[in-house]
């Protein structure tokens, strides 16, 4: 009993552990967001008094766009999407939201203006409870309904003294904040870096803006006006990176909930700054708001590690429209792959079908990968960092490598990529769509480089026997055709001496690439220099045996 216990408790360990990591990150990027827009917030309002709202919210998004381009730039980072739509919208609401909230700075107390502002959390509570299971909806809105409540006792000062408008302009930048919280969740799963779409929602927000600031006139003027506005936008960057990373990492009622922080720190300012008082009913509504959120997350998490958790009937017709959908897609690209498989073996000097058929079947195991249905080659930490980071090998001249010795990694890959006619340069550079494409297009970058590490030709079975050590390395659906490709190719033609080569080299290449160590993540440009043996051994790269008798003749023979 006591050994079963323990397996239990083993198993579900790496369930939960994912889980809960992200939700502390999720938590912890969140109440730094909502510092750093308290913060802002109280700049906004001292702004105020000599600037106009929009022009606020204007260079609020100049400054966020130029800071995020800058470091872009820096880093050789795409800043290109792959949901305009989205970001679109999520740049207009965020703007509706963005403006209200600014006007209502301007009209109410700090910590009312926020409160209000802040009840876009309470909104997406409400529309996250339709999702719910019966037994816990009821749960989530009584938990919304006694934030809303809190928010009550907050507001009642400033309903009592006569600001109706104020409290409705603040009340539809909830509203409007509460679409631009899903839309930038959806856009977090979908794979949008938070680098993208801060860009994007900075620059909508400054050019929806920037157009009535331009026919009113600007009136910014002194050396104070700009160091304001300055701090204004480098708070709203930092704090809307961490806001989206939050939101990208963790279920999207967390980062809501624990977005309501910005109440508290933005009555600590108020109270600090321009000495407005925090009385007794204004503080149980603060403990109410933020109590509620706490306790609504925490009803989140449980129903997501509850075994027995059921959801109702909605549920079931979601989930089986999502696997229609899914099953669609894969069918698409599918026979997007049959048809380049095809071509490619009437025409294989055409390396466009080898890029059409990678990239379908990249798109499957992208999906496949997030679904656990694959071994996830991303659990590795370097691979992620490149991917996080986007790397891109630096550009270098083959002319230079061959100035290397030939044994050296740098000499060997110059003087094949001579002897074969080929150019580092070959493939397009493009950016990728998500982490499978991003190898993909890795592994394009080092082909040749693999060639040399490997002993695998340039010739037909060469490359069928490095496709089995690209399968061994990593599950891709690119190696499977081609190798499958060349073998039926050698079988409707009677070539059973050549289809024998095919299977020998595909089966050879994916033995070896099972006994090396993980390639994925290793960075060969850095490695000119370091010789192809030393490299070999490092790794234990195995070389094909027809060149395993003399592993290095080639080399010296090119010394």
């Amino acid at each position: 009993m006591l050994k079963l216990t323990t397996g239990a408790t083993e198993l579900g360990r790496p369930k939960l552990a994912p889980e809960m990591r992200a939700a502390m990150l999720s938590a912890g990027l969140m109440l730094l967001a909502s510092a750093l827009f308290a913060l802002q917030a109280a700049l906004v309002k001292t702004g105020l008094r000599q600037m106009a709202p929009l022009e606020l919210v204007f260079f609020r998004g100049l400054i966020c766009a130029g800071v995020i381009f800058a470091f872009a730039r820096m880093g050789g980072q795409s800043l290109a999407t792959r949901r305009p739509g989205e970001q679109l919208a999520l740049g207009v609401t965020g703007f509706a939201s963005l403006g209200l909230y600014f006007v209502a700075i301007g009209m109410l107390p700090l910590v009312t203006a926020t409160a209000l502002n802040y009840t876009a959390p309470l909104f997406l509570v409400l529309v996250i409870g339709f999702r719910l299971a019966r037994s816990t909806r009821a749960a989530a809105w009584l938990l919304a309904v006694v934030g809303f409540a809190g928010t009550c006792l907050v507001l009642q000062p400033s309903l009592a003294g006569g600001s109706p408008l104020g409290v409705a302009i603040g009340l539809g930048s909830g509203v409007a904040g509460a679409v631009g919280y899903l839309l930038l969740s959806r856009l977090g799963q979908a794979g949008e870096s938070e680098r993208v779409t801060g860009f994007y929602f900075s620059l909508l927000i400054c050019v929806l803006a920037g157009v009535p600031t331009l026919l009113s006139g600007f009136s910014i003027a002194t050396a104070e006006q700009i160091g304001l506005v300055l701090a204004i936008g480098i708070l709203a960057t930092i704090g809307q990176l961490a806001m989206a990373r939050a939101y990208a990492v963790g279920l999207p009622l967390i980062p809501a909930t624990f977005s309501y922080s910005t109440v508290i720190f933005s009555s600590l300012l108020g109270a600090l700054w321009w000495g407005e008082d925090i009385g007794p009913m204004e503080t149980v509504g603060i403990v109410l708001i933020v109590g509620s959120g706490i306790l609504a997350s925490a009803v989140q998490a449980a129903m997501k590690r509850s075994p027995g958790c059921k959801r109702d009937a909605v549920a079931p017709r979601v989930e089986e429209r999502i696997e229609k959908q899914r099953k669609r897609y894969y069918r698409k690209n599918s026979l997007r792959s049959l048809y380049a498989t095809f071509m490619l073996a009437r025409r294989p000097d055409q390396v466009k079908y080898v890029f059409m058929m990678g990239d379908a079947q990249d798109n499957i195991a992208e999906s496949e990968r997030v679904r656990g249905q694959i071994a996830n080659p991303f659990k590795s930490a370097e691979l992620e960092r490149l991917w996080q980071e986007r790397f891109s090998a630096p550009r270098y001249a083959v002319e230079d490598l061959l100035r290397l010795p030939a044994s050296t990694l740098g000499g060997a890959y110059a003087r094949h990529m001579k002897e074969n006619d080929l150019k580092p340069d070959f493939y397009e550079d493009v950016s990728p769509r998500h982490r499978m494409h991003y190898l993909r297009l890795r592994m394009r970058q080092t082909h040749d480089i693999w060639h040399v590490l490997s002993g695998f030709d340039t010739d037909e079975f060469g490359e069928v026997g490095l496709q089995g050590f690209y399968f061994a390395q990593f599950t891709n659906g690119q190696s499977a055709l081609i190798g499958a490709g060349a073998m039926l190719k050698s079988l409707l033609r009677g070539r059973f001496g050549d289809l024998e080569k095919h299977v020998e080299a595909f089966c050879e290449g994916y033995c070896s690439g099972k006994r090396a160590e993980s390639l994925l993540a290793v960075t060969w440009e850095t490695l000119w220099d370091e010789s192809v043996e030393s490299l070999r051994r490092r790794y234990r790269i195995e070389l094909p045996r027809s060149r395993s008798e003399a592993p290095v003749s080639d080399l010296k023979a090119a010394a």
